[in-house]
């Protein structure tokens, strides 16, 4: 197994180096035309990305990208490690499930939202081939899936409060109670620290707005900041979370430089990249 992981992290190493130096996302970043941002590129993945018109259509082909990055890379692992990489890869499921219950509560057409789901999991699966046409009919629809139960529970919250935030509550706290199962210490540690930056930024969001956050958070349950985060509230919280977990993935990195620490490190840094396409293109494409 160890030189299964050893060969699996050759094969990421070398995905690291195709990725955008920060000189390179600089450049990205202060394009001052479409064209410069486009001849700054220098990806052919990207540059075919970019030729499209419409900028959900660029926003959804990057967001594909990513996915399709970190299933690859989750295919060199060890059986081990496997299975909690694709804990981390069923956020997409999450994200899906809430749009197709949002979609199906507010009416909307599923020809309209389609654009908006991410192009993976067993969720897309569903929605692509047969989208629900109503929410009794999910039921049914979703009888193999892992969420089955959880989706069931939402449904019945929803009914009972009318609130989609409440039905979302749901969903979240499984996909945080399958998180807490992960074996693998590293990446269940670094996943539960995403959801403490998401409770912080919850927090940062009530004080400035003064409302009531109730039952939004996950693991900050008293509803106050860590004190080593405290800094996070300065001038931009949601930049400084960002740093925050960069500052984490690179730790892990420095702790397991050639096994998950190194997985961890180079999908923060993908993240980053499709974040900063997706911000260099809203400049230009709407």
């Amino acid at each position: 197994m160890l030189f299964q992981l050893q060969y699996a992290s050759s094969r990421v190493r070398a995905l690291r180096g195709q990725l955008f130096k920060q000189d390179e996302l600089k450049k990205i970043q202060s394009a001052k035309t479409k064209e410069e941002l486009i001849s700054n590129l220098n990806r052919e993945i990207y540059e075919n990305i970019f030729t499209k018109t419409d900028i959900i259509q660029i926003e959804s082909y990057l967001d594909l990208e990513l996915v399709n990055t970190i299933e690859k890379i989750t295919q060199f692992l060890p059986e081990k490690f496997k299975e909690d990489f694709n804990i981390y890869i069923l956020r997409w499921d999450l994200y899906n499930i809430k749009l197709m219950l949002r979609g199906l509560y507010a009416n909307i057409d599923y020809n309209i939202i389609k654009k908006d789901f991410i192009q993976t999991g067993a969720i897309w699966n569903l929605v692509e081939h047969n989208f629900p046409k109503d929410i009794d009919s999910i039921k049914t629809a979703i009888m193999d899936s892992i969420w089955k139960t959880c989706i069931i529970d939402a449904i019945t919250k929803y009914n009972n409060t009318k609130q989609i935030r409440d039905a979302e509550q749901i969903l979240d706290t499984t996909y945080i109670s399958l998180i807490n199962r992960i074996k693998t210490q590293t990446l269940k540690e670094y996943m539960l620290a995403e959801i403490i930056m998401k409770d912080t930024l919850t927090i940062i969001r009530s004080q400035d707005k003064n409302i009531n956050i109730g039952n939004q958070l996950f693991i900050l349950k008293h509803k106050e900041i860590p004190k080593h985060l405290e800094h996070i509230k300065n001038n931009d919280p949601e930049t400084n979370i960002e740093l925050e977990l960069t500052k984490i993935s690179k730790t892990k990195l420095m702790i397991d430089p050639f096994g998950i620490g190194l997985y961890i490190d180079y999908i923060r840094q993908k993240e980053i990249e499709i974040k900063t396409l997706k911000h260099a293109a809203q400049k230009f494409w709407n």
